[in-house]
């Protein structure tokens, strides 16, 4: 079954890519492009365990500058008439402290260096009055190396890796003229017990456009929970961001 599912997604996504590009050739218009490159300073909070070994984020009230020790991001559309192909590339390294769930309750530092990769087609389901709403199917690649250390003289030392594809689903909406102040939101859920059983990302912002594009701020947030391979992974990373994109 989950084979299964790992080849109707990617054909599907297909279909729909197919589908957008006759559809959009259709109406004869120009392809629009943008280009949005992020900074994103996220903390993680959740339960991250090693072969069994591992335990809860310490993170509360924590600064998300505290835990990051690099991060990006950049996102890519393509829009034509009604329909849009969207790609988007998250990497972070964070660092985590916790303590171990087991009688010696050692303390731990985990570090985690994660990419993520979206691919997906976005429909147009409402687009006036200053209103744009996108519904949103695509495949998302998740790849992490984690470490996990403990202090204290315990000599506990692990490492793994993971490497995850996941289809979501998802909405986006932007409100705001072509020019002046704006606010958007993306939402999408994902996993389906495919690769993880859980997937989820959110997003939140507000910018000023003008015509060669526009500079934004807000709030980012992206969660995985997964058990594979002796890794149990539970965790939300999550923190402020700022881009400018540009359009063309």
């Amino acid at each position: 079954m989950r084979v299964s599912c790992q080849l109707l997604f990617p054909a599907l996504l297909v279909l729909c890519a197919c589908t957008a590009t006759a559809r959009a050739g259709a109406e004869e218009q120009e392809w629009r492009w943008r280009l949005t490159p992020y900074l994103w300073a996220p903390s993680a909070e959740g339960t991250l365990k090693l072969d069994g070994i591992g335990g809860g984020s310490e993170d509360d009230g924590g600064s998300a500058l505290d835990k990051l020790t690099g991060g990006a991001l950049l996102s890519v559309e393509a829009r034509r008439g009604s329909w849009s192909v969207v790609g988007d590339v998250i990497w972070a390294q964070f660092t985590q402290q916790g303590t171990l769930d087991s009688p010696s309750a050692a303390p731990f530092e985990a570090q985690s260096d994660e990419l993520v990769i979206g691919l997906g087609v976005a429909r147009a389901l409402t687009n006036h009055d200053g209103l744009q709403l996108d519904g949103v199917v695509g495949l998302r690649y998740f790849h992490a190396d984690l470490s996990l250390e403990t202090r204290g003289g315990s000599g506990v030392d692990l490492s793994a890796r993971a490497d995850l594809l996941d289809p979501f689903l998802g909405l986006r909406a932007r409100v705001g003229g072509e020019s002046g102040p704006f606010v958007l939101t993306y939402g999408d859920v994902g996993g389906f017990g495919v690769s993880s059983d859980l997937t989820w990302q959110a997003l939140l912002g507000a910018g000023w456009a003008w015509s060669w594009g526009d500079v934004r701020l807000g709030w980012r947030a992206i969660a995985y929970d997964f058990d594979s391979g002796g890794i149990l992974y539970d965790l939300t990373a999550r923190g402020p961001f700022a881009g400018v994109s540009f359009a063309f």
